[in-house]
């Protein structure tokens, strides 16, 4: 993960960012004067240090801190509070991701690649569209699917207008915890409503946070009650969300468009 600050171009470079194969989510924080953005890294791609090289040497770029995620505690598996109360207790439990293989007992494979960057491009794929782009029999796409979904190596998120839910306050947190404490508030962190992705991180803090909240109000009662509430926070930086520019691998095509010809 990766912050930028850009007091003049964060617009351009979060619309260069988010053309990236490369890039997870990408938005813009701070009054749109800071740039957020997480990497997914593989060995037969080009290593996430050299990104930055890769933009063009004036693009304003003021400050660089980068976060290497070493333990998640949460990755947004739980739907939010306000679309789990619009669900019955059933039907939130039919959507709740399940790993039913143990863990250790299964593993991606190298030629499991085309089949994940073919869901990766249409997550609605049908096996048999899956089958025609992996060269695969369908019975094979279907298979395997199956088994990686049930290992919990493959899942499915929906990218939803947060403003349809209610939610008009995004942010980020910066938590510098004890190292003596840091299971125990990323743990705390992630059974928060909240909370939609909590992980241990390298750099300048140890936990990262993303929160959605109802507006600034809420925002500012989660912070003064729940986070104040854990034992070894010993400071929080928080970081207010303008716009998801990009979220998983789907990237929102006008802000793209309108950002680049800033």
């Amino acid at each position: 993960m990766v912050r930028l600050q850009v007091p003049q171009r964060a617009a351009a470079v979060a619309a260069m960012l988010a053309r990236r194969p490369d890039t997870a989510w990408v938005s813009l924080a701070s009054m749109g004067a800071e740039v957020l953005c997480a990497f997914h890294d593989r060995a037969t791609t080009a290593p996430v240090q050299t990104v930055l090289g890769e933009l063009p040497p004036r693009c304003g770029i003021t400050a660089t801190h980068a976060y290497r995620v070493l333990h998640v505690f949460f990755d947004g598996a739980r739907p939010p509070t306000t679309l789990a109360s619009a669900l019955s207790p059933r039907q939130v439990e039919q959507l709740r991701p399940r790993a039913t293989v143990p863990a250790g007992s299964a593993a991606l494979r190298e030629l499991d690649w085309p089949l994940v960057e073919a869901l990766a491009e249409d997550g609605r794929a049908t096996y048999r569209q899956l089958a025609e782009r992996t060269h695969w029999h369908e019975s094979t796409v279907r298979g395997r699917v199956g088994e990686l979904i049930d290992a919990g190596l493959l899942r499915f998120d929906l990218d939803v207008d947060t403003a349809v839910l209610g939610i008009a306050t995004r942010a980020m947190l910066w938590l510098s915890v004890a190292p003596s404490h840091l299971d125990a508030v990323g743990s705390a962190l992630a059974g928060h409503a909240e909370v939609s992705f909590a992980a241990a991180s390298t750099g300048p803090t140890d936990l990262i946070a993303s929160i959605s909240c109802r507006d600034d109000a809420a925002l500012y009662s989660y912070l003064t009650d729940e986070v104040a509430a854990i034992d070894g926070v010993a400071h929080v930086e928080t970081v207010p969300i303008v716009a998801a520019i990009k979220r998983h691998v789907s990237v929102d095509a006008a802000w793209v468009a309108a950002l680049s010809r800033r």
